[in-house]
């Protein structure tokens, strides 16, 4: 469900590592929240039936239910999204801070012109002066200049929210547009987390054990979790003590049973002799029940409609990097997209990724990187311009600058596109503000514009600017094919 469909009195199920969308009360379940992207507190609020709960945190553990008291839009989310918490380190905004220095300087010579037009009319004709130096305070306004980037990147926002891709703010979009490097995440960015193949490997499961595994994968929201939850038949029961290692699995307690699904580190003591060597493939989610290994599901995933289009489309201007936390078992499906000779690194843990991130950086490049998840989280943050990949819209990470529905991914190169010709749009009315303001001063020094004229003149220029950045930033909008 999309934010902005939710309404007073939904009831809603949250499950482990998403975000509470609106303000609730708890129905069902145990809810451990941690606010601290709200409120920088680290410490974990356990919440009992009957609780009041604030949007903006995020439910760690097994799956609660929540019924809404308060209705949210996508606005409100995105007020909450910009709040102080959400921003550790101060953002660099270089063409913002660019005309701001412009206007300054600008306004500081437009007085210098303004008393050296005066002393001058003084000395030649008294009569003319005090109306030639309004007329130049009035005609030389830097409205335009100040107007054009927020009027610019607002319309562009807007325009880029309603297909798909929600952008945080301006300095995202300037950031995005000077990008020279694009790091792909696999597991559920690249691939469908829907659309999958999945078959177990083992001693024949009880109509008991499918129900203890999909209890435990119903409260987990990576996307091998989703896929086998979809699989499996039965019931769901009641889940204690879950917990969720990023890159490694889950594990639960379901009706004095412990459940395990991972990948073999979750559990390194397992005996791996008669285990086929297929299983140590990537999409291998191992099962152990009461300390038992049991048996792996393997999980073919669907590659996203468009990735390999997209792919090529953005190597054609960027590098493009590839990152997975799985075993190398799609390297080869991986190449055929990326090229034989593609930078491609698999087994990377979280940090892995966010070092890989930071030496990219380190040689002066310029990084968007895309990611769905908890595993992505730190390498989101890292870098230059975070985009979350999301499927379901509870689940994106505030770690990131930008969140990208996942069915537009292949849209991503013209979206990036049009930020940048939308920011040339941006140059060109500085460009036309200036024009405007020397041609207005030429007439004005000379004493042949009264103020009354400069001050008619004066909002046309704005209203001109702004009408020019909104309109071609309007026309330029990409025509996605249905």
């Amino acid at each position: 469900m999309h934010v902005g469909k939710i309404e007073q009195g939904d009831r809603l199920r949250l499950l482990n590592n998403q975000v509470i969308p609106a303000d609730s009360i708890l129905i069902k379940g145990i809810a451990s929240v941690d606010y601290s992207f709200v409120n920088g507190e680290s410490d974990i609020v356990e919440k009992r039936e009957g609780d009041y709960i604030y949007a903006g945190g995020r439910q760690t553990g097994g799956a609660i239910e929540v019924e809404v008291i308060k209705e949210v839009s996508q606005s409100y989310l995105t007020g909450l999204w910009n709040q102080s918490a959400f921003n550790d380190q101060p953002e660099e905004v270089r063409f913002s801070a660019l005309i701001d220095r412009v206007s300054r300087f600008f306004s500081i010579g437009i007085l210098g012109i303004a008393v050296f037009t005066l002393a001058y009319w003084l000395w030649v004709d008294s009569t003319e002066a005090f109306d030639a130096f309004t007329a130049v305070l009035i005609i030389a306004c830097p409205c335009a200049l100040a107007l054009s980037m927020p009027f610019a990147s607002g319309n562009v926002s807007r325009i880029l929210g309603k297909l798909g891709f929600f952008v945080k703010n301006s300095s995202t979009l300037e950031r995005m547009a000077n990008t020279d490097t694009v790091v792909f995440d696999k597991t559920g960015t690249l691939t469908n987390a829907h659309t999958t193949s999945v078959r177990f490997e083992g001693s024949t499961l009880s109509q008991q054990q499918i129900e203890l595994i999909k209890s435990v994968v119903s409260n987990s929201t990576h996307p091998l979790s989703v896929a086998i939850r979809e699989h499996l038949p039965g019931a769901i029961a009641t889940v204690t003590e879950f917990e969720e290692a990023a890159g490694k699995g889950v594990s639960a307690l379901v009706t004095c049973s412990k459940v395990l699904l991972g990948a073999l580190s979750l559990k390194p003591d397992t005996d791996s002799k008669n285990i086929p060597t297929g299983a140590f493939n990537e999409s291998v989610v191992h099962v152990w029940i009461d300390e038992m290994h049991t048996g792996y599901f393997l999980i073919e995933k669907e590659i996203r409609k468009g990735i390999p289009d997209l792919v090529r489309a953005l190597q054609a201007h960027s590098d493009t990097y590839l990152l997975s936390g799985d075993h190398e078992g799609e390297r080869e499906r991986m190449e055929e997209m990326f090229g034989n000779n593609a930078t491609m690194h698999f087994k990377q843990s979280p940090m892995d990724k966010l070092e890989f991130i930071r030496g990219l950086q380190n040689e002066n490049r310029h990084v968007i990187m895309l990611g769905d998840g908890l595993n992505d989280a730190g390498a989101l943050k890292q870098a230059d311009v975070g985009i979350a990949v999301a499927d379901d819209v509870f689940s994106f990470s505030p770690a990131c600058d930008a969140i990208l529905q996942a069915d537009k991914l292949a849209h991503l190169s013209e979206f990036l596109r049009y930020i940048k010709r939308s920011l040339n749009v941006v140059k060109v009315s500085v460009v036309i503000s200036l024009l405007y303001n020397v041609v207005g001063l030429f007439f004005a020094v000379q004493a042949e514009l009264t103020p009354i004229v400069a001050a008619i003149l004066m909002p046309l220029s704005s209203v001109t600017v702004v009408a020019f950045v909104s309109f071609l930033t309007s026309v330029l909008q990409p025509k996605l094919n249905k």
